[in-house]
């Protein structure tokens, strides 16, 4: 009997939890020593690898290597912490809040395919917050991330013509075809060259 007495004790303690998802390409947290007029794109590639997005541009090609780090805290208190009945004690109330440490880096290549200029942030974003009651044992996210959970463009050009009406007219103006430009995670898509798609 005292160790059911000591079992609900600890149920009742508040607890923490930790989630930690890596997103995107790994992309350095200082700027890379390239030079330009001098790196070239194999340079490039043989160090960082493939490019989470690529586009052409006026005087040759663009790379864009983009990394989250989408960070969530919880803190949970047992429900026998502040109700005094067996059935709920086996539940918690949890609030988790997130955040995502981001990183980017911009290469800009000319037609010989020499580094012609180079860019390179790194910025903290909100995730938001969240809120819930679970059995006392479960762990589950809170913080929606999915608008950082996105595939790279090049692995949707296949089948960017087989798009709804809108989308495929446009095309041209496209984000995602690898020819008018690129766009970090989480950008929304009701604003910008998004709008012309209808969606």
């Amino acid at each position: 009997m005292r160790w059911v007495a000591v079992a609900a004790v600890v149920a009742s303690l508040p607890g923490c939890s930790f989630f930690k998802t890596e997103l995107g390409t790994p992309v350095p947290e200082t700027a890379p020593r390239f030079v330009v007029g001098t790196t070239t794109m194999s340079d490039v590639l043989l160090e960082l690898g493939p490019p989470f997005e690529l586009t052409a541009t006026p005087d040759g090609i663009a790379f864009l290597y983009q990394q989250a780090e989408a960070v969530e805290t919880q803190i949970g208190f047992g429900g026998g912490l502040m109700f005094d009945t067996e059935f709920v004690g086996f539940f918690k109330l949890v609030y988790a809040r997130g955040r995502a440490n981001r990183r980017a880096l911009v290469l800009a290549f000319d037609q010989d395919r020499i580094l012609s200029a180079q860019a390179h942030d790194v910025w903290q974003e909100d995730l938001g917050s969240g809120a819930a009651v679970e059995l006392i044992f479960s762990v589950v996210s809170l913080v929606d991330t999915s608008r950082l959970e996105q595939e790279p463009s090049p692995a949707g050009w296949p089948t960017s013509l087989l798009e709804t009406l809108p989308e495929t007219l446009n095309a041209r103006q496209s984000l995602s075809t690898g020819q008018s430009g690129f766009e970090q995670l989480s950008t929304p898509t009701s604003v910008g060259q998004h709008t012309l798609e209808l969606r």
